[in-house]
């Protein structure tokens, strides 16, 4: 499991907890300062196997003068709010050095040294994209820059540069689907030049780092990359253009894990990523949610397992709606059975637990905070320490659930992981009906891998904490509204 942390409001809100009083950001402490004891509360009695530090690198002051403009935005989030509560965007940095409001490399040197001796690797932003405006590398040759007549065909995709005595028209970051990101410059992953500065820079990162969250990973695929400038770059020949990721993730010993989306997940997976985001996954969670529709999810955990193993799946993070504003006491139970038990590497956000409602924009250190507790959160963290090594281990199961008496089998989705002598099966209901189904335990996909004789055998719900004696040969399953029940068995 992955912890994403928002650094600066991290800082802020531990810094308030021990100092209580903070007249400015002066009195923050550094990454450094922050006691061992409130990482180790974050690990969560070792679940956490690595700690995203999101939003460490040095911020753009034009970043910040963007968002200073736009202060009003931020209103409804602060409390008595300060010119020094806006940052700039995370996004918009001018370098990989850490920003001076968390510290120094010696202060993540440490923090590494902290996180590491409690077996949790640290995983820091890399941003291949773009740099902020006022970068350490605007005469580099690695940006993506057009003449005067190229801007006048569209102004608002460049940023006039005129700090030297002839002006330049340089590419503002950008996606193909969204307006420019006005406070950053696009790098172009064409020039020599440009890989050069990524590699070392990601060199660099691997000296105080396990890994890194790559931003916007797709962009920089080079198919995606030319059709979103092709006007403005040139390519000899694009086929024998090696692709960076190929290059980066065999050059460089880090974990690198992907943010992409537009099914470039193979892809990426193929030229050496070691994880990427399966934003399918919340998407499918929200149609859950929205419209009881369980046909994705269906889909997803019977995609080859091996791939499933390598997404990173979530129910939130900085850039999306925060869960505990979607899900209540009547629907928590499914969508935790599920996000808690399923493949791949699951990610949670900074207070996701603890039912944080107020999703914190990348530009302020700090926000008001609305909590609205899920207590099964806490149910299910003490369940997931128990069956860890099973899912982490065991070999996946898709278990087929048949009809009974009416149609409501459909509404079920069963699965589930063998290690060792161990079955743990997941039978999970997202309807708002009460609604049930037969399960073969020895039916399963693959085939031929259980090998059990016994017609019955004893099952404890953990959920429940309960003990049965059942029919494993046809398990007769009968689920409430949105529920679950997770099984363990033991040959």
């Amino acid at each position: 499991m992955i912890l994403e942390i928002n650094t600066v409001n991290f800082i802020y809100k531990i810094t308030k907890k021990y100092k209580k009083q903070i007249n400015s950001i002066k009195d923050l402490f550094k990454i450094s300062e922050i006691p061992e004891e409130e990482w180790e509360k974050v690990i969560y009695d070792n679940t956490i196997k690595y700690i995203w530090l999101m939003g460490i690198w040095q911020r753009s002051k034009t970043s910040r003068k963007i968002a200073l403009k736009n202060i009003n935005e931020y209103k409804p989030l602060i409390e008595n709010i300060k010119e020094e509560d806006i940052l700039g965007s995370a996004y918009s940095i001018i370098d990989y050095i850490p920003d001076p409001l968390i510290g120094d490399f010696s202060d993540l040197l440490k923090v590494k040294k902290i996180l590491n001796k409690h077996n949790v690797g640290l995983i820091l932003d890399f941003i291949p994209n773009h740099f902020g405006i006022d970068n350490n590398y605007l005469n580099s040759g690695i940006f993506v820059e057009t003449d005067f007549e190229g801007y006048l065909k569209n102004p608002h995709l460049f940023h006039v540069d005129i700090s030297n005595s002839k002006a330049r028209y340089i590419a503002y970051g950008k996606d193909p689907f969204f307006p420019p990101w006005i406070d950053t410059l696009q790098i172009n992953i064409f020039s020599s030049k440009a890989k050069k500065v990524l590699l070392k820079n990601l060199k660099k990162i691997s000296k105080y780092a396990d890994g890194v969250r790559v931003d916007m990973s797709m962009l920089l695929l080079k198919n995606i990359f030319y059709n979103n400038w092709r006007e403005y770059v040139k390519v000899e020949n694009m086929e024998a253009e090696e692709e960076f990721w190929h290059v980066a993730t065999n050059t460089v010993d880090l974990i690198f894990i992907a943010e992409c989306y537009w099914n470039t997940e193979n892809k990426l997976l193929n030229i050496g990523f070691d994880y990427t985001y399966d934003k399918r996954f919340l998407d499918a969670i929200h149609n859950i949610i929205n419209n009881y529709n369980i046909q994705e999810i269906k889909y997803l955990i019977s995609l080859n397992f091996d791939f499933q193993k390598r997404m990173v799946r979530f129910l939130e993070n900085h850039d999306e709606i925060r869960i505990a504003s979607k899900i209540d006491q009547h629907n928590s139970s499914c969508i935790l059975s599920l996000f808690f038990t399923c493949l791949g590497l699951k990610m949670v956000y900074w207070e996701q637990f603890e039912g944080q409602t107020f999703r914190i924009p990348v530009q302020i250190l700090r926000s008001k905070d609305i909590y609205k507790p899920i207590p099964l959160y806490q149910k299910f963290l003490e369940i997931y320490k128990k069956i860890k090594i099973i899912i982490e281990e065991g070999e996946f199961l898709l278990f087929r659930v048949n009809r009974v008496f009416d149609e409501t089998f459909q509404n079920l989705i069963a699965y589930g992981y063998k290690n060792n002598n161990k079955i743990l099966i997941i039978v999970i209901n997202f309807s708002p009906f009460y609604s049930q189904g037969i399960i073969n335990i020895k039916d399963t996909y693959p085939k031929n891998i259980l090998n059990i004789e016994e017609k019955e055998g004893i099952l404890v719900e953990l959920l429940k904490g309960e003990r049965y004696y059942r029919n494993i040969e046809n398990l007769h399953v009968i689920i409430d509204p949105f529920q679950s029940q997770i099984f363990l068995y033991e040959k």
